[in-house]
């Protein structure tokens, strides 16, 4: 690899390897390549292209018999659906790649088609062809996503202003949560209802299509992303396309009652889950001072649910986190495909990730 001493890959980590591709594979004019939640690409002369891919491997993104394959191929749909969501875009068509093994059971293979299928007939999307191959060992799924955007409505990571309200579109933390509980050896039918609402959240990811088509309708919104790897990951890629830095008060963090509930329970740390756990699908979304009172009302009033503003853009780099407006030190426990020590869980469910005073 260029520009990087023989190495292993878990040395480099991944967004070393991404940001290393970034300048090697340079978009040309006129078109958006990675980096981003989307490839864009000029489609006509008032609307764009966009394109994403999303992977599920066995033994890092589920272990089989842990999961129902059918939510699992729902879930694969879901996840590229938001990715299209955090441009603003609406979703075209799809297109499945699969590794399987030969020893896999064909009922096990049409239950993720199965929900693939429920999902492609939920948001009305096409599956329009793909790839089928052998696996020695492990089950590999992918999924490439088309959709389209207005030019002048489209939303990358890169344009947030300092000044900037930062929002969410939903809660943090209950997807993780959910993974934690599928985890659990329990037997069926004991588990409580916030329990079930977690597993749930993780293995429904619910994509916010139309509220991003909605908040990307409005000048005043700049930058957004979706919550796929965590709200400090994903929000740290934010802040580094657009050179900015942010101030988040974390007692704004959304978390749902049951995941409240349950962390009780099992002493979990709801906010290292809230900011590190990942898979919420959630949006960051930025809209300037001026406006974001007036588009968030309109938000709520219209799709009945709320808009959190959780921070603030601000000039500089640095991502400050507080809490009753006092700077506290995080040390998030976070993952990385590449790392040698990752494993499905991805952090500790206990992990105490707060230092108080000043950072």
């Amino acid at each position: 690899m260029k520009n990087f001493k023989a190495m292993f890959m878990y040395e480099l980590g991944e967004n070393a390897f991404i940001e290393n591709l970034q300048k090697r594979f340079l978009a040309p004019e006129g078109m958006c390549g990675i980096g981003d939640d989307c490839a864009v690409i000029p489609w006509d002369k008032e609307r764009m292209l966009l394109v994403s891919t999303d992977a599920l491997s066995q033994g890092i993104h589920f272990i089989q018999g842990k999961v129902s394959l059918r939510d699992l191929g729902y879930k694969l749909v879901a996840v590229n659906l938001s990715d299209i969501a955090a441009m603003g875009g609406t979703p075209h068509s799809c297109f499945l790649s699969v590794a399987v093994p030969p020893y896999m059971k064909t009922e096990e293979l049409m239950l993720f088609i199965d929900g693939i299928e429920e999902a492609c007939r939920e948001f009305q999307i096409p599956l329009l062809g793909g790839d089928t191959v052998g696996a020695e060992r492990d089950t590999f799924f992918s999924l490439t996503i088309l959709g389209q955007a207005d030019a002048s409505a489209l939303k990358t990571r890169s344009l947030a202003t300092p000044g900037d309200i930062l929002f969410t579109t939903g809660p943090l933390g209950a997807s993780y949560a959910g993974l934690q509980l599928i985890m659990e050896e329990k037997s069926e039918g004991v588990r409580s209802k916030e329990e079930e609402e977690l597993i749930h959240s993780h293995i429904h990811p619910k994509p916010y299509l139309k509220e991003a088509q909605f908040l990307a309708s409005k000048s005043a919104t700049h930058a957004m992303i979706d919550v796929s790897d965590g709200f400090d990951q994903d929000l740290r890629k934010l802040l580094k396309a657009s050179s900015c830095g942010a101030t988040v008060e974390l007692k704004q963090i959304p978390l749902t009652p049951s995941l409240k509930r349950v962390a009780l329970t099992k002493g979990w740390d709801c906010f290292n889950f809230a900011l590190a756990g990942g898979e919420d699908y959630s949006l960051l979304v930025t809209i300037s001072k001026e406006q974001a009172d007036e588009i968030r009302r309109q938000y709520e009033e219209r799709f009945a649910s709320p808009l959190t503003p959780v921070g603030t853009i601000t000039e500089g780099s640095a991502l400050v986190y507080q809490l009753d407006g006092r700077q506290v030190e995080i040390d998030l426990q976070t993952f990385d495909h590449f790392s040698p020590n990752r494993h499905i869980l991805g952090i500790p469910p206990s992990a105490n990730s707060f230092k108080f005073g000043v950072a």
